[in-house]
């Protein structure tokens, strides 16, 4: 089974992920059991483990705008070096990254820092993660940020489901895993605080899933680019947003 995080909203353009705003998230199955480095061994709380590389240097300093990533089985790079990679450095502009495939035996770990990533998608087989347990983003420097901004038009008209469903998201396979760890949320488990909610309302394309196309909850106007919230998580302790 499949898991899918995605522009589930916004039916084109470009959306944006931010950690730092998310408590924690956990997505699809640990492999440990299939790879002898599925827990690389970190110097410490708030390190990268010792044997992951910069990404950079794998990629390489001619590596194209827009090109497509491979990490893990396959993987891109010369001697197949993007295995066990972190992020060292903001990839936007004319460092912007294509697809970013993680295949099996691939680990991509973005640390506590403010970093920027534009890919077109982003497909998990192996590990992707932001941040660790003990060290979120944001736990060495409030103000420290992940931003991953999906880019590039839809591969096929709005409201139609497209068949790269990695296009403008990230894709969990079967065997892979997301992790993001953020700072935000509720310090120390403060009931004055939130650090979950549900939607109060459906959300999505009003002319696929609103009145009258047959939907036990149909999305009400606008629920295209608004999301309604249980709990109010703009303001008080932990809040999800800059005031």
């Amino acid at each position: 089974m499949r898991r899918l995080l995605k522009d589930r909203i916004v039916p084109g353009g470009i959306i944006a992920l931010i950690v730092a705003w998310i408590a924690t998230i956990h997505i699809g199955a640990a492999f440990a059991q299939d790879s002898p480095e599925a827990e690389p061994e970190g110097s410490g709380a708030c390190d990268v483990p010792t044997n992951a590389k910069p990404l950079s240097a794998c990629l390489g300093p001619n590596f194209p705008p827009g090109g497509d990533v491979v990490i893990g089985q396959g993987a891109t790079g010369e001697g197949n070096q993007c295995n066990i990679q972190f992020v060292d450095s903001s990839r936007t502009g004319p460092k912007a990254l294509g697809k970013i495939t993680i295949n099996k035996w691939g680990f991509l770990y973005v640390p506590d820092s403010t970093v920027e990533i534009e890919t077109a998608g982003i497909d998990v087989s192996g590990l992707f993660q932001a941040g660790t347990a003990r060290c979120p983003i944001g736990k060495s420097n409030p103000k420290n940020k992940v931003t991953i901004t999906f880019t590039g038009p839809r591969p096929c008209p709005s409201p139609q489901q497209c068949d790269d469903k990695t296009h403008k998201g990230i894709e969990v396979q079967d065997n892979g895993r997301l992790s993001l760890f953020g700072a935000r949320g509720v310090p120390g488990g403060s009931p004055d605080g939130v650090s979950w909610t549900h939607l109060s309302e459906a959300a999505g394309p009003p002319a696929k899933y609103g009145a009258g196309n047959g939907v036990d909850r149909p999305v009400p106007a606008g629920g295209d680019r608004t999301i309604q919230l249980a709990k109010d998580v703009a303001t008080g302790t932990g809040a999800w947003q800059e005031p």
